[in-house]
């Protein structure tokens, strides 16, 4: 959200209503959009699934070890 408040093309601030400015989408709003859909698809979606498998493997690595009765 920050990085969007304060972009800024050829040194003229665009701010929100700048990005969404038909001149501005392909190359200044689509980037930033795509950035901010990878993050929350890492934050939500595969975060949560690597933690999953981190604790399986640490569980099954303490299966093989004998310490888990």
């Amino acid at each position: 959200m920050v990085v969007a408040l304060t972009a800024s093309r050829g040194g003229q601030a665009l701010g929100l209503s700048g990005l969404v400015a038909p001149e501005n989408r392909l190359n200044t709003l689509l980037p930033m959009a795509t950035v901010a859909v990878t993050g929350l698809v890492n934050m939500f979606v595969l975060r949560p699934i690597t933690v999953n498998v981190m604790r399986e493997r640490k569980h099954q690595g303490e299966l093989i070890a004998g310490i888990v009765p």
